[in-house]
């Protein structure tokens, strides 16, 4: 039986005979003392006699001599956070976290900047466009188109507003348009608009423009709107989309100005009708079968999501909404009318 003993100055293992168990003895290799440690048995006996493994009968590989060093022995893995030194991971993710925070914030100012950018330079574009107007357009008054000037008075008096300037534009779609930015305000008419229209009718196209100017839509649109300013590929896009919701609910809200001029749902659905398929083939158009379309529409999936991604409403939603504010309270109690009955 043999005893292994390992020198602590230099590392080296050797191996003696039981009988020096527990004396001193110099190392071989350094002359360092090493005290030899009492004998141990190699195998202790089975905890169940009979039931272990039997000898096979081989005898066990002779001890190397003594002074004969073997090569230490050790784990063959550690892991590093067995040692690693305590907070190490939390600062190296404190760090990634900074970094992220860092970059998300120079992003998103990036972004604000050049939305605010974009803001600036569409406002801009609308002063200009308001500017052009007096020398490209022909400007409503009580001496030019004095019929348009007295219906502009009507819808003013009658939206509690003041009149807007109102220009008439050389163009053969029918249209109209509210402009304006933190100041003076203008209306668009298209003159296939003033055109295709009889009075009643105009005064629901000026009453809607109107309103988005009265309702303070005309300020947002630079913002809501920028896609028409200065398109800048994906924010534009971003700043058009968020803001789709909003803008169909602003045509609804424009759609009872309208009606709130001309105090006629007919009249307010005959103007939306020719800006849709023109005076002409207006003439043919059943108005009754047009809005039984609503039913197929409703049962058509793809065209209900289609109008989440279009800035104004479906033309037979927008008839069916103007019929039902004509016959609601709120639109009695502002127009003073007591009989808000529908005749088609």
């Amino acid at each position: 039986m043999t005893i292994s003993v390992t020198c602590l100055q230099c590392g080296r293992t050797f191996h003696l005979a039981e009988e020096h168990a527990g004396k001193s003895a110099k190392c071989k290799a350094c002359g360092n003392a090493v005290q030899i440690p009492v004998a141990q048995h190699a195998q202790s006996k089975p905890d169940n006699p009979g039931h272990g493994p039997r000898d096979s009968g081989s005898a066990a590989p002779p001890p190397p001599p003594f002074g004969q060093a073997t090569p230490p022995h050790g784990p063959t893995y550690i892991d590093p956070n067995d040692y690693r030194v305590e907070g190490e991971q939390t600062a190296l993710y404190a760090g990634i976290g900074i970094v992220a925070f860092i970059l998300v914030f120079i992003t998103a100012m990036s972004v604000g900047i050049l939305t605010i950018a974009i803001v600036g330079l569409t406002a801009i574009m609308v002063w200009v466009l308001q500017g052009q107007l007096i020398g490209g357009c022909a400007k409503v008054s009580p001496k030019q188109f004095p019929n348009i000037f007295r219906l502009a008075e009507v819808a003013a008096e009658r939206l509690c507003m003041r009149r807007p300037e109102i220009f008439i534009k050389y163009d053969p779609t029918i249209n109209a348009a509210a402009i304006g930015f933190l100041g003076k305000k203008s209306v668009i008419l298209n003159s296939a608009t003033v055109e295709a229209m009889g009075d009643d009718e105009l005064l629901h196209i000026i009453g809607h423009e109107f309103s988005h100017i009265k309702c303070g839509h005309t300020n947002l649109v630079v913002i809501t709107n920028s896609t028409q300013g200065i398109n800048v590929p994906i924010v534009s896009q971003i700043l058009g989309g968020i803001f789709l919701v909003w803008s169909r609910k602003a045509e609804y809200t424009c759609d009872r100005g309208g009606l709130l001029v001309s105090r006629n749902p007919k009249t307010c659905i005959s103007a939306m009708c020719k800006i849709a398929v023109g005076p002409t083939l207006f003439e043919e158009l059943d108005i009754e079968d047009f809005l039984n379309q609503r039913t197929d529409l409703d049962q058509n999936d793809v065209s209900k999501l289609s109008e989440y991604v279009a800035t104004h409403p479906y033309l037979v939603k927008r008839i069916h909404a103007i019929q039902a504010y004509f016959g609601s309270a709120d639109y009695t109690r502002i127009t003073g009318m007591a009989d808000a009955v529908i005749r088609l």
